[in-house]
């Protein structure tokens, strides 16, 4: 029983090392709001030779800026999560880079923050605007 777990942990740890292909995938990525304003996260499965994440952001998705770079937190066969903060930056698109140590970029599929307003049920009533993220 313990050497099959050993095997198994090796599995894990060379498909780490090796499989880059599979660390250059995201789990998900999501424009929110928290406490202290607006939040980019981000997840990856797992996290190989990379050197640094790109924040680009625009006012339309073809036209995206650098506008932040995160270090990267290190190699890891579990998930890793990251957390990006929006505040003055007031773009409607964004997308994540990851930059691996040999210069190669994987793009995140960009996502578009966008606003619906809510009629109210009685003229009285003001107008609400509820603001929602989605991935373009």
């Amino acid at each position: 029983m313990i050497m099959k777990k050993v095997i198994f942990f090796l599995y894990l740890l060379f498909g780490a090392l090796t499989a880059d292909s599979q660390s250059a995938t995201f789990s998900f990525i999501s424009l929110g709001r928290s406490h202290q304003g607006e939040l980019m996260r981000f997840c990856l499965p797992m996290e190989s030779n990379t050197r640094y994440f790109r924040i680009e952001a625009g006012d339309d998705s073809l036209n995206l800026q650098l506008i932040a770079t995160i270090p990267s937190k290190g190699n890891s066969v579990l998930p890793v999560q990251y957390n990006f903060d929006l505040a003055g930056f007031n773009y409607n698109y964004y997308r994540v880079g990851i930059t691996k140590m040999d210069g190669s970029i994987t793009w995140s599929p960009v996502v578009f923050k966008s606003k619906t307003i809510e009629r109210p049920a009685t003229p009285q009533d003001s107008i609400k605007a509820k603001e929602y993220y989605t991935a373009y």
